[in-house]
């Protein structure tokens, strides 16, 4: 059995299936952090289950009898005894912050964490592209689809603040400034003249602050309750400014085009936090502090 407990929002999701499905074993969500935490507060955010918009992704419940069966460790009691005997439970492997975990070898495991690395399973990308694969957009967004389609160097740029503006979260992952757009898009300009820019960001003012006015910018606005969308446009562009983020981490992964990825330097807050930063960003990627 191969179990994990889905936490965070839809790209920290899928990180979490992806290491999961890569165990070549049927795949069991236990749902019990997000209903046990389902309620935001200023340090908080609560998630929902969101991969069940994957048609193409295959999973099971694990359940009340699963987490006796598979995660109770007591040797006091026959269950506990049949179980260490017949080799019967899961063994869990916990992330305790962030940092990259080596898998053990066992047939039943479950996880704790984030995961966030190619490293777990990169072995398994056809898979995941076809797993991963959207479904159709809406009317609203078709149009920003066929702009993407129309321009050969399309470059999507993701802006994250919104809950990372929150204390508890700021410290510990920090917002990107203004010097690592200007860097990143350098990098592409350089390499390419002919660009235009899909700027994704749940804080549009300051997008546009950035960015202007410009008949080569489109700033995609009006999916806020449907974020996957967004994700979905980012794999159709060419090239890609991500933010330390799950979520445009994946809109850079998914794509299939042969383009330019730039990611940040600093995942975490580097006050706070350091890990290898090739933990989490692809050897094909750009990196810039």
């Amino acid at each position: 059995m191969i179990a994990f407990k889905p936490m965070g929002g839809l790209g920290n999701q899928m990180f979490q299936y992806a290491v999961s499905f890569a165990q070549g074993q049927d795949v069991f969500i236990d749902f019990s952090f997000l209903q046990n935490n389902n309620k935001s507060n200023e340090h908080f955010t609560a998630r929902k289950f969101e991969l069940d918009l994957f048609p193409n992704l295959n999973w099971k419940s694990f359940t009340k009898r699963h987490r006796l069966l598979y995660l109770s460790n007591s040797e006091h009691n026959l269950l506990g005894r049949v179980r260490s005997l017949l080799g019967v439970y899961c063994k869990l492997v916990v992330q305790q912050e962030n940092e990259f975990v080596h898998l053990p070898n066992h047939p039943n495991l479950y996880f704790v964490g984030y995961f966030q690395s190619e490293k777990y399973f990169q072995h398994k990308r056809a898979e995941l592209l076809n797993t991963f694969d959207f479904p159709e957009l809406d009317r609203r967004n078709m149009p920003y689809l066929n702009e993407i389609m129309a321009v050969e160097n399309s470059v999507s740029v993701h802006i994250r603040r919104g809950d990372y503006l929150k204390p508890s979260v700021l410290e510990y992952h920090g917002v990107l400034p203004d010097a690592y757009y200007t860097k990143a898009l350098n990098h592409i300009v350089e390499r390419y003249s002919d660009i235009r820019l899909f700027v994704f960001s749940d804080d549009q003012d300051y997008a546009k602050s950035l960015f202007g006015d410009s008949d080569k910018v489109i700033y995609i606005q009006g999916n806020e309750s449907s974020a996957w969308q967004d994700m979905a446009l980012m794999t159709k562009c060419r090239h890609h400014i991500i933010a330390n983020s799950s979520f445009s981490w994946w809109g850079a992964w998914l794509s299939t085009e042969l383009g330019i990825t730039v990611a940040p330097q600093n995942w975490f807050n580097p006050q706070r936090v350091r890990f290898n930063i090739h933990d989490f960003i692809p050897n094909s990627w750009i990196i810039i502090a």
